[in-house]
């Protein structure tokens, strides 16, 4: 139809999806190590996506070092988001109710200035956040590791792998999103917001859109009168045969989102890349940890 013709050429040219913008790259170096520091924790609100083109200067990172930032599939899911993909709602369900406590972890000799800091994820389930200081982080799932520096009070971290949990949809699970070659910078000397991104690998991209697909049929079915649903049935539904199929999403994801990061320096892009930026608190540990 008309209208998924428009949206699909509106999100190819989208400046969130075409705007190129300068970056510093990271550090050659290599890790840092840690061997002392006291640990702080922060506990974190929801996912944000960029949702203009000045956000998508300021979520992502340049994950292949070539003075430009990345964030195709940020940006892609930020658009989709401004015309009825329900990220804010999947959030508040999930992370405002406790059954999803995302929290991180460092450890630093300062929170101002230390040039070998420690970096964990970690997830786990409990009360409601406040985000007033009292939240507990408890170590019930580690999901990323990485090494930087506080500068200023902000830590950049690289040199790691981080898997991060998103939801999209209420009441269905978050997309489980493995980001390899992840980088992170997070303020923890002042306001607590951090943005995180890496690279999808093949596997971890297919399994990405799998879970998308699935979870957008389930939302369908469960929401036929939902704004993002009157939109899906026009977007995804390819062949016109009035029935939108996990296999139409996936093509739909693939066509507007194909690789751009080059992981292995063959001449051939291989890796999607992502970020997300997100608020968060101080919190108290549970248990001491021993990273």
């Amino acid at each position: 139809m008309v209208g998924a013709r428009i949206l699909r050429t509106a999100l190819r040219t989208s400046p969130l999806l075409a705007l190129l913008a300068c970056a510093d790259p990271p550090g050659e170096s290599g890790p840092p190590a840690v061997t002392s520091g006291e640990y702080h924790a922060f506990i974190q609100h929801g996912w944000r996506f960029p949702a203009t083109s000045s956000e998508w200067r300021a979520i992502g990172f340049d994950l292949d070092h070539d003075g430009f930032i990345e964030n195709s599939g940020g940006s892609l899911i930020g658009a989709l988001g401004g015309i009825g993909l329900p990220i804010d709602d999947a959030n508040a369900e999930l992370l405002g109710s406790g059954d999803q406590l995302v929290g991180h972890v460092i450890r630093a000799d300062r929170v101002d200035q230390d040039a070998s800091v420690a970096w964990q994820l970690w997830t786990s389930r409990g009360a409601p956040p406040t985000f007033d200081g009292r939240d507990v982080v408890a170590p019930t799932e580690l999901d990323g590791e990485l090494a930087g520096a506080i500068i200023d009070g902000t830590l950049r971290a690289q040199w790691g792998d981080a898997a991060i949990h998103v939801p999209l949809f209420p009441g269905q699970p978050p997309i489980a999103m493995p980001l390899t070659d992840a980088q992170l910078e997070l303020t923890v000397d002042g306001p607590c917001h951090g943005v995180i991104g890496g690279g999808l690998d093949a596997a971890g991209y297919q399994g990405v859109l799998d879970q998308v697909a699935a979870e957008t049929l389930a939302h369908m079915a469960a929401h036929p009168d939902h704004d993002f649903t009157r939109l899906a049935r026009d977007v995804f539904d390819d062949n016109r045969d009035g029935v939108v199929s996990a296999a139409e999403v996936v093509a739909f994801g693939r066509e507007l989102l194909p690789p751009d990061l080059d992981t292995d320096d063959d001449g051939r892009d291989d890796a999607l890349s992502i970020a997300f930026a997100f608020e968060c608190a101080p919190a108290r540990l549970a248990t001491p940890p021993t990273f």
